[in-house]
């Protein structure tokens, strides 16, 4: 007897992004998984499909996409209007399944209502945080019982809480040494009024990058080679964890993505300004609750740094809700749950 087919699930996509490869490998535990897209070939137990994507003045056409997507039960297409197809998806995709995956509505009052006629078309819309759907629903809340949530995520496969009977000794930094990162910023902060903190606490910068050099001259001129700890790029996990697990707090200065996410996995709260163009998981931070707020000057995020560091109650606190917050809502298997769901959805189980 032949076993049940499993449905196959065709995603439209750019290119592999590295932290993806793990969602479609556990994701195709279940269905099965193809992503159409343009870039290199990833190592991963599920189908991929290179095909050659025409750029006309940033806008893409994917050849052969409908043959591609022929024997697909449900498409998972960007909601992303760059795309030349995304109507021609949306009113000629026969009898499969249309879900749209993105951030929701854009600056655009113009794209917005196109995108509006779009959602209308689809079967469901998955958006990253819930800013995306209060904003559509806002608009039709008609539109509210196909909008769903899965929240960003990247796998941590050793993902657990700080122990607070070990003492921190840190604040961290893990992520490319860029410019935009402001992490001369943090140095500087934590020159500033360094005799407020012990001897034993220092910084440590986790990564490589363009800024290195310039880095290392800072500290080198401001005599803090004792006191700022460079490791370089880190990929082990369990190295990992135990730098998180002795920070004190996850501090970035500039723009801030999934390394709330990475963060959070580890029970370490997030010292961040608001000032910034940070990614979709900044959403997930709460100042006072699971993150400290600055206002974007080394004089703020020095006391910041300060405050977190005298206050034992407040990093206990902080920690206990960001791995809370994590495994509430922004796990790997959280993610894989609401897509599961999403899917189950647009096939008629609607509960």
């Amino acid at each position: 007897m032949l076993k049940n087919k499993k449905i196959k699930v065709t995603f439209i996509q750019r290119k592999i992004l590295h932290y993806r490869i793990d969602f479609f490998n556990m994701l195709n535990i279940e269905y099965d998984i193809n992503v159409i897209h343009a870039g290199n070939k990833v190592n991963g137990n599920f189908s991929q499909d290179i095909e050659e994507y025409v750029n006309i003045k940033g806008f893409l056409w994917v050849k052969k996409l409908f043959r591609k997507i022929n024997s697909s039960d449900i498409i998972v297409f960007p909601f992303d209007i760059h795309w030349l197809q995304i109507i021609l998806i949306a009113l000629f995709r026969q009898n499969k399944k249309l879900i749209f995956w993105g951030h929701g509505f854009s600056k655009s009052a113009v794209v917005n209502k196109l995108k509006l006629f779009l959602l209308k078309k689809a079967d469901a819309l998955i958006v990253y945080m819930p800013k995306g759907k209060d904003k559509i629903i806002n608009t039709d809340i008609i539109l509210k019982d196909k909008i769903f949530i899965a929240y960003n995520s990247m796998l941590v496969s050793n993902a657990s809480p700080q122990n607070h009977d070990e003492k921190k000794n840190s604040f961290l930094f893990v992520g490319r040494l860029q410019k935009r990162k402001k992490i001369d910023e943090l140095i500087l902060a934590f020159n500033k009024n360094i005799d407020s903190f012990s001897k034993d606490i220092f910084v440590r910068i986790v990564g490589d990058g363009e800024e290195i050099e310039k880095l290392q001259e800072l500290v080198k001129k401001l005599d803090l080679n004792n006191r700022v700890l460079f490791e370089g790029e880190v990929t082990d996990e369990n190295l990992l964890k135990s730098f998180f697990h002795e920070a004190i707090a996850y501090v970035s200065p500039g723009p801030i993505g999934l390394g709330v996410i990475h963060s959070f996995s580890y029970g370490t709260p997030v010292i961040v300004s608001p000032d910034c163009k940070h990614g979709p998981e900044f959403e997930n931070l709460k100042n006072n609750v699971n993150a400290l707020y600055y206002d974007g000057t080394v004089d703020s995020l020095s006391q910041t740094l300060i405050n977190i560091h005298i206050n034992n109650m407040l990093q206990q606190s902080l920690s206990n809700n960001a791995y809370a917050y994590y495994t509430t809502y922004c796990s790997m298997n959280q993610m894989l749950e609401n897509f599961i769901q999403v899917f189950k959805f647009s096939l008629g189980d609607k509960k």
